[in-house]
């Protein structure tokens, strides 16, 4: 991404029109550079495994390219598990954060979910 966002800097990168954000490639990757910095404060570390929970939202196309930028690996799950699947994709992937979007389902959906 950084060499595309060198060459290419002012031209569009990407556009998310129904939350009014269009970003250049400069500036997709100063957004992907500062949540990647925002992972590392949280404690996540290189080789450390991410879980993202989103459907087709901008944080999810940061978070791709800011796991990859600190080494980190992002796992994706499916919108449609249920809390069981969670806790199951969690254990077998070893990840050690879950990053949820709110929109795919009510948000106390999540927040009654139990997970050990």
């Amino acid at each position: 991404m950084d060499l595309v966002a060198d060459q290419f800097n002012t031209q569009k990168a990407i556009n998310y029109y129904e939350y009014g954000i269009e970003h250049t490639w400069g500036q997709f990757k100063d957004v992907c550079n500062d949540v990647a910095k925002a992972f590392m404060a949280l404690g996540i570390k290189k080789g450390e495994k991410i879980a993202i929970w989103a459907n087709n939202v901008p944080e999810w196309l940061y978070s791709q390219f800011a796991t990859g930028k600190m080494g980190a690996v992002l796992v994706t799950v499916n919108t449609s598990y249920r809390s069981f699947e969670l806790e199951y994709l969690m254990s077998q992937s070893d990840a050690t954060t879950l990053v949820f979007i709110g929109g795919v389902r009510e948000p106390d959906e999540y927040l009654n979910m139990q997970y050990t």
